[in-house]
């Protein structure tokens, strides 16, 4: 699967495990076996795995919701335990100038 992403610099034998599709059948085994030990499999392989482990669009957007939902509780905390303690002192919450 993961040599389906064409590494953009395989060799024409690499092909085909990406492009054409494997046909030489006589050789298959010791073809698989040079191929999977192959740079070009190797950085596929990779790529693929980077691929996989990546978070869909939704779910990076639900983490950023949950995070500024996080921020913005934290913050109205603050700003009430602020105005708890302003209104057991007796003190304004605010003074208007002018």
């Amino acid at each position: 699967m993961a040599c389906i992403l064409k590494c953009p610099h395989s060799s024409k034998a690499e092909l085909a495990f990406s492009l054409y599709g494997f046909q030489t059948w006589k050789n298959a085994t010791q073809a698989f076996c040079k191929h999977k030990s192959s740079a070009a499999h190797r950085d596929n392989v990779r790529a693929w795995w980077n691929y996989s482990k990546q978070k869909s669009v939704a779910a990076e957007l639900k983490t950023q919701d949950e995070a500024e939902q996080q921020r913005a509780q934290k913050s109205l905390v603050k700003t009430i335990s602020t105005l708890q303690l302003l209104a057991k002192q007796g003190l304004p919450c605010f003074t208007i100038s002018g």
